[in-house]
């Protein structure tokens, strides 16, 4: 199947039916569809068995439904987060168009906001207007506290999580969605690293340490073992250049 919104249920269904569900992203089915201005149900299904038979193909394990209740609040969260850079920048233009300019963090417009009475130009129904929308934009900021809480708690509690978070710039938010997004790591699914290719100088040496940490976050719940700072030390490579 090519994963969509509710493939891990039907991928449920079909393993309590006896049936090995193979869920596949989108992106490998895609250069598989004949016609791809012309897209339907038989294009995607001749598509989807073509990219199955491949021998390099990569697919999803399929979540449990407390690995996606899980993942559900890392998706409220990412939205409420979205929503709240749109509620600081509509606050900005809107305050621009007064002529009060506003520093570009999101702590500026908030102050400003705060003390409205201490702006002359705006009239008092706009004011009124402001007031509304910070009063929104603090309750999306709510939301997302409570979700980082929610997150955090998960994180701690979950033995693979506690591993992941041992790594030197690994949060709870990234241990969690790591956990819940892959769970137990059953073997053969992989990982593929990330790309540099359009990275630039510049963003080399994050994606150097993020290739690094996809292969710790991989490694470490796939065989419960807990983080090792000292583990390239034991690699064959690093002791010939000791005794060289």
């Amino acid at each position: 199947m090519e994963a969509c919104s509710d493939v891990h249920h039907r991928a449920r269904r079909g393993t309590d039916s006896g049936l090995e569900p193979w869920i596949m992203a989108a992106q490998f089915v895609t250069p598989f569809r004949k016609g791809r201005a012309t897209k339907n149900d038989r294009t995607d299904a001749d598509a989807i068995a073509t990219a199955a038979r491949q021998g390099n193909m990569s697919f999803v394990p399929v979540k449990s439904v407390q690995q996606l209740a899980r993942l559900s609040w890392h998706r409220v969260r990412e939205g409420d987060k979205a929503e709240s850079l749109a509620n600081g920048n509509q606050v900005r233009g809107l305050l621009a168009e007064f002529g009060v300019v506003v520093a570009q963090s999101d702590l500026a417009p908030r102050r400003v906001l705060a003390d409205l009475d201490a702006q002359p130009a705006p009239p008092a129904e706009f004011k009124e207007l402001m007031r509304d929308l910070a009063a929104h934009w603090a309750q999306v900021r709510t939301r997302i506290d409570a979700c980082d809480a929610r997150i955090e708690s998960h994180a701690r509690e979950d033995e693979s999580g506690g591993r992941l978070r041992a790594i030197i710039g690994i949060g709870p938010i990234t241990a969690d969605a790591a956990v819940a997004t892959v769970g137990k790591w059953p073997p053969g699914w992989g990982w593929y690293p990330l790309s540099t290719r359009a990275a630039g100088k510049r963003g080399l040496a994050r994606l150097a340490i993020a290739n690094k940490h996809a292969r710790q976050i991989w490694v470490m719940p796939a065989h419960e073992v807990d983080y090792d700072p000292n583990a390239s030390r034991q690699h064959p490579m690093h002791r010939n250049q000791q005794a060289a």
